[in-house]
């Protein structure tokens, strides 16, 4: 621990020199807001009927003496481990007016909330699983009805299967073949490829879309300024 390695002397003195930087800090965010506490409360908490009078004003009293506290802690470890100035606003403000804002989980620009093939084989998926419904049941009349508008459909597959294996993409191309000559078990067999062909890529949006949370929360949890700057 640097810490440790430190006499008493440099100990104190790397407390007093962050103190004194909290403690100016806070009173100069103190003289534009009345509040010595970085950030600026939310309204619905600033409005709150339950807590207006005295009560509200110990709050504040003691809400500012634990944003000295913690700003100071946060002060001597930054100037501890050397981080420079410039980066400190990154890692301070965990005791201050939390600054809260409605955003996404993870940036737009990333194509990883929807895929367009996960929905082709969802859809193919649900009319084959009514197929073989129709077929247990005796209703052919009504497979023929549906037996061209998927044939149809299944000629697109070529356009879903970029980021299947080899032997799942032969498969995928294969279903339309299979459709034209298709009996209950034939039907059955489809369905089975088909829900492999969804789980697959439903893995693999799950996995990317897990590593985009994952690195999302790091960089969140990296910082924790309230609404002042050093």
């Amino acid at each position: 621990m640097i810490w440790k390695t430190l006499t008493k002397n440099e100990q104190e003195a790397a407390h007093k020199t962050a103190n004194n930087r909290a403690k100016k800090l806070l009173q100069k965010h103190k003289t534009r807001t009345g509040v010595a506490i970085l950030g600026r409360p939310g309204k619905c908490l600033e409005d709150d009927i339950k807590f207006q009078g005295d009560l509200k004003e110990q709050s504040i009293l003691c809400g500012e003496k634990l944003a000295l506290a913690s700003l100071t802690a946060e002060n001597v470890i930054l100037d501890v481990c050397q981080v420079p100035r410039k980066l400190h606003p990154k890692y301070t403000g965990r005791s201050q007016y939390p600054n809260i804002k409605k955003r996404k989980l993870v940036c737009n620009k990333m194509k990883v909330y929807h895929c367009e093939h996960l929905l082709y084989w969802g859809e193919v998926k649900g009319v084959l699983t009514i197929l073989k419904q129709v077929f247990d049941g005796g209703m052919m009349q009504q497979y023929w009805k549906v037996l061209s508008p998927l044939s149809a459909f299944l000629e697109c597959a070529s356009h879903h299967i970029d980021d299947l294996s080899d032997d799942v993409k032969a498969t995928a191309l294969s279903l339309v073949q299979q459709l034209r000559s298709a009996d209950a078990f034939t039907i059955a067999m489809m369905l089975e490829d088909v829900k492999k062909i969804h789980d697959q890529l439903a893995r693999q949006m799950g996995n990317e879309v897990g590593a985009s949370f994952r690195t999302f929360v790091r960089s969140e949890a990296s910082k924790g300024r309230g609404g002042g700057t050093l």
